[in-house]
């Protein structure tokens, strides 16, 4: 509720404010957009569009409020589960405002760094993922748009490719994580083999070639590695390691 109120202060008339959740539940969902409504009679719900309803459920009614234009992700319905958004809007004529042209923040990539990329694609990679690979700040990063980059309040834009160290490029577990199912060596782990990726360790492998890996769970992406001489290096992050 918190969140909302703060939102509020800063919305225009005629404004929009989006509230969206990953619960099934009613407290933090129906419960919380229907106290702010009855607390701001200024602001309405607002229908989504068709293409969201068609994936999605109403919301559930709650303290004689009507809470159905709000929608509930749920997975028989479409992929994903526990999803949930309100589409508010405030009353009042929207003003018409400046437009705020930003100059692009990313940067293009340096010969090596370019270079490295490119083969990391190609040698690692069954195909290149879609986007444009720049540098925002110090960082190695895929946008999968072509929308500027502002200068500032930009936590990650995109997905962390990874750095470049001595001309190869060390892929990130972002990386490993978003576009898992694109590496040429899938190599998939249960039990105790799991666990010990989990830890940190070191895997004997018996598949032949060398090179980057993904580690998967179910088919699902965990995490990487790189494939050398029957043994998986481990790549998955040491700050989320079990002990």
């Amino acid at each position: 509720s918190a969140i909302l109120e703060n939102a509020y202060k800063t919305l225009a008339p005629g404004g929009y404010l989006l509230y969206s959740t990953c619960t099934y539940s009613l407290e933090e969902n129906e419960a919380v957009v229907a106290a702010f409504l009855d607390k701001h009679a200024d602001m309405r719900l607002e229908p989504v569009k068709e293409s969201l309803r068609a994936a999605t459920a109403p919301g559930i009614s709650i303290g004689g409020r009507d809470m159905s234009l709000a929608r509930r992700f749920y997975p028989h319905l479409s992929e994903g589960e526990g999803q949930f958004v309100a589409l508010m809007k405030r009353a009042g004529e929207q003003k018409k405002q400046q437009t705020f042209v930003y100059k692009d923040s990313a940067k293009p990539l340096d010969k090596r760094e370019r270079e490295a990329v490119e083969a990391f694609f190609r040698e690692s990679l069954t195909e290149a993922p879609e986007g444009r690979v720049v540098k925002v700040g110090n960082n190695i990063t895929l946008i999968s748009h072509g929308c500027p980059i502002p200068p500032h309040s930009v936590f990650m834009p995109g997905v962390l490719v990874g750095e470049v160290v001595g001309g190869i490029l060390k892929p990130s577990h972002q990386f490993f994580s978003s576009y898992g199912k694109l590496f040429r060596l899938q190599i998939e782990l249960e039990g105790k083999e799991l666990e010990e990726y989990l830890r940190g360790a070191e895997l004997a492998s018996d598949l032949d070639g060398r090179g980057w890996c993904c580690i998967c769970y179910l088919g699902a992406a965990v995490g990487g590695g790189k494939l050398s001489g029957g043994r998986i290096k481990n790549h998955y992050p040491k700050g989320l390691r079990n002990k």
